[in-house]
């Protein structure tokens, strides 16, 4: 499947980006790449990684991720999650040429992207449910 640029305007500057879905080591990862303007020489790419229960992403969902440790719920396929995204990359040094970050999960956090936990993962409350470590197993039958 091909991806195709979507177009983003933001303080004045256009910019083109696409999100993909893609396996590495047998992880997933949502990648998002940036072109400012129609310069696609250089480009910001950021990288969401799947984490041990921690974060899903792309799941049921391509784009979507789900980070538990915070109770948050990402849509990369937003545009104002992307904005929020590229406005963090330019106040921290990107001068549109080539960077790579690849835990973008934090990024998330620290560019105040907007979240929706209006629909979370169908396993969430059972990913993240917490059990002690000293608790003990007890059968059906064992009440």
């Amino acid at each position: 499947m091909k991806n195709y640029l979507r177009r983003l305007y933001i303080d004045g500057q256009i910019f083109l980006w696409y999100r993909g879905h893609i396996h590495i080591e047998q992880c997933c990862v949502e990648r998002l790449r940036v072109f400012p303007g129609t310069n696609k020489r250089s480009f910001l790419q950021i990288e969401f990684w799947q984490g041990d229960q921690e974060t899903i992403v792309g799941s049921d969902q391509s784009g979507v991720i789900y980070w538990f440790e915070h109770e948050e719920t990402y849509n990369l396929n937003r545009p104002a999650v992307i904005a929020a995204l590229i406005r963090y990359a330019l106040q921290n040094g990107w001068n549109n040429k080539t960077l790579l970050w690849q835990n973008g999960i934090e990024l998330l956090a620290l560019s105040k992207a907007p979240s929706d936990l209006s629909e979370p993962h169908p396993d969430y409350y059972q990913i993240t449910a917490w059990v002690p470590r000293d608790a003990k197993e007890v059968s059906p039958n064992e009440t």
